[in-house]
């Protein structure tokens, strides 16, 4: 019964988010090829002039490019908002709650399809600003410079790599994979976030939406402050490194004082990357237990 209620929740939402996903892609490919524009090259070449209809095609391609970017994320996230509470909590639910499966396979289903769809989201927004971060610092530098830039970077990297082993114990590459890590858990544990605070909305006889809001502000300010309580310990590490590094900053080379403190910041992403998933795993049985045990469709 759980492949049927994924291949389901597969077509009944697979329309909007692919929809705004190439909608992205199609802004990010805009936004890129508007660095070809003639403004960028007058900037480049300090040769400023009057402003025409082309530049301002430019510009307004960048504001929307940024603002799809955003709405994109929050867009995700409110539809299966929307879906998880109408399909289990307003009239739909006396149906679904009467198929020959679990509330666990109910929400489960729910969570794997909503939280792909937000990787997807998040995925495709840190590539997009990426590779338009990349276009861009092409735009303002010439092919050789570029190519300077390049192999200039190309002969510190394992310096960088050294440095991080050295202050953090791990790999810029392992570091680098336990941040976007956090990240892509952050991004499911937002959606069981809100899936719980919808079922603890549902638990009042009236103004759900308006109880569930309520919840989702008071969780979060809770989870917030357990979150900087567990981290707090970590930071104060953090800080007293930096401090006893500071005097052998002062006379380190420039690449060593910048990375360094990028690298002892390390504990503090393994925390939030471990906070993220037990919350995650915590959230989903709370929407279990209060959709098995106290489901209220009155």
């Amino acid at each position: 019964m759980l492949g049927k209620l994924l291949k389901h929740e597969w077509r009944s939402t697979w329309k909007l988010p692919t929809a705004l996903s190439a909608f992205t892609i199609l802004m990010t490919l805009l936004g890129a090829l508007s660095f070809k524009m003639p403004m960028w090259q007058k900037l480049v070449g300090n040769n400023p002039s009057s402003v025409t209809f082309v530049d301002l095609v430019a510009v307004a391609i960048l504001i929307t490019y940024f603002i799809t970017i955003v709405v994109s994320a929050y867009a995700i996230m409110i539809y299966f908002s929307v879906r998880f509470y109408k399909n289990l909590y307003t009239d739909e639910g006396y149906l679904m709650h009467t198929l020959p499966t679990t509330p666990r396979n109910l929400i489960f289903s729910k969570t794997v399809i909503s939280s792909f769809w937000n990787v997807i989201s998040t995925t495709l927004m840190m590539a997009s600003m990426f590779w338009l971060f990349d276009v861009f610092m092409k735009t303002l530098l010439t092919e050789a410079e570029w190519k300077e830039v390049s192999a200039a970077f190309a002969g510190i990297s394992p310096s960088i790599n050294e440095i991080f082993i050295e202050y953090s114990g791990v790999s810029v590459v392992f570091a680098i994979f336990a941040y976007i890590l956090t990240l892509l858990v952050g991004s499911i544990y937002g959606m069981l976030l809100i899936y719980l605070c919808i079922c603890i909305g549902q638990l009042f006889r009236k103004h759900k939406v308006a109880a569930a809001i309520i919840a989702y502000l008071v969780v979060t300010t809770i989870i917030q402050t357990i979150t900087s309580v567990a981290v707090l310990p970590a930071t104060f590490n953090m800080m007293f490194k930096m401090e006893a590094m500071s005097e052998s900053l002062l006379i380190a080379s420039p690449m060593e004082a910048l990375v360094a403190p990028f690298a002892t910041m390390m504990p503090v992403i393994y925390i939030s990357l471990a906070l993220s998933a037990i919350l995650s795993i915590a959230a989903f049985f709370a929407c279990e237990y209060i959709t098995k045990r106290k489901l209220n469709l009155d």
